[in-house]
């Protein structure tokens, strides 16, 4: 095995054992890739050159590695593999002999284990097993992945049967402030999050549905304003890395100053007394509901 060509061969190798137990092309999601080549590096934690060669770091989406990213542009960009609108790829027809002797029969059991056709039970194993603090699977697949469903179902369905509660949101919420990572570094971010909870709180005691869909913009705000924060604090040693920090801080702190002007913006406006922007409307109250439970119309 060339070391120089590892990545490019672990990539390859999730094409060809998929292949083999499917017996045609199958589109690959982006992050099936990103997420199996994080189990095989956690199988093998203490190996050098799995971690000069595919290094992570936790962000938007979980575990996250810049040069598996870059070989898959490469391969797009050879003509290997085909890359779709849905952030997915199919080996193109071309021959392909992946040679990693060294990974091989770990990264088949990972194949074996986790389909490709059940994304979420890698997802979930992912993060509610190998999450650095509780904070993260608590509040993106707990809190931010579940209700972005019941909106878009909002905002496509005809009809919206199921009630966003309005409670259980707030639970979780204060849920996951308990579990912030006590770092010095995002103690602005903690303030600001602290703020914002005790904000939704009174909010969602009346809460019409034009105000909580404002407030969901800000819920998926401060999940992007938390990753670029702690990818800060939180990667691997690496070079590649490293000498990103300096640019990774200041993104974070740009973010942070942006998110700080929005949400005090967002405050002011829902304080004032303006009939015209708090609207109670009876599909306000049909869609939020501030009892606990799930209900379902009849």
């Amino acid at each position: 095995m060339n070391d120089y060509k590892l990545t490019n061969e672990l990539i390859l190798k999730i094409f060809e054992d998929i292949e083999y137990q499917n017996e045609n092309k199958i589109r690959v999601p982006k992050t099936f890739i990103h997420k199996i080549l994080f189990k095989l590096r956690t199988k093998y934690s203490d190996d050098k050159l799995l971690k000069e060669k595919i290094p992570y770091y936790w962000y938007n989406h979980g575990p996250f590695s810049e040069p598996i990213e870059t070989e898959l542009k490469n391969l797009v960009e050879s003509g290997t593999l085909i890359k779709t609108e849905d952030e997915k790829y199919v080996l193109n027809d071309v021959p392909v002999y992946s040679k990693i002797e060294d990974y091989e029969d770990e990264l088949s059991s990972l194949l074996n284990k986790f389909s490709v056709f059940n994304l979420n039970a890698l997802v979930d194993d992912v993060y509610f097993t190998h999450a650095p603090n509780e904070f993260i699977p608590l509040y993106k697949r707990k809190l931010l992945e579940p209700l972005d469903k019941k909106i878009d179902h909002l905002y496509n369905e005809e009809v919206f049967r199921e009630r966003i509660d309005l409670d259980e949101i707030i639970e979780l919420i204060y849920d996951c402030e308990c579990e912030l990572p006590f770092n010095s570094f995002i103690n602005g971010y903690i303030r600001t999050f602290s703020v914002f909870t005790t904000f939704l709180d009174s909010l969602y005691d009346e809460a019409c549905l034009k105000e909580f869909l404002i407030s969901f913009e800000f819920i998926k705000i401060m999940w992007y304003t938390f990753t670029k924060g702690f990818r800060v604090i939180d990667h691997e040693d690496v070079f590649i890395y490293k000498i990103k920090v300096p640019n990774w801080r200041d993104k974070y702190f740009e973010e942070l100053t942006k998110t700080d002007k929005q949400f005090n913006e967002f405050k002011i406006h829902t304080q004032k007394k303006n009939t015209n922007f708090i609207e109670y409307s009876q599909t306000s109250k049909q869609i939020l509901s501030s009892t606990v439970g799930k209900y379902i119309f009849d």
